[in-house]
């Protein structure tokens, strides 16, 4: 795995990891739900990233 998809998988990581941290601060149900997506989608981001270096280990490493 290349550098640079490694650090994209330490940012959706540390994203998904911040957000789920701070769910708990939300003062409105739009910044709980805000966060809540935000999480979603690092994740999302991340089990990309993950599968395609699964799938083309190749492609990843450029």
């Amino acid at each position: 795995m290349s550098d640079e998809i490694r650090s994209l998988h330490e940012f959706a990581l540390e994203a998904r990891i911040r957000l789920l941290m701070r769910t708990g601060e939300a003062r409105t149900p739009q910044d709980m739900w805000a966060m809540a997506t935000g999480t979603a989608a690092a994740w999302a981001f991340h089990r990309t990233l993950q599968r395609l270096t699964e799938i083309d280990p190749d492609a990843a490493a450029t």
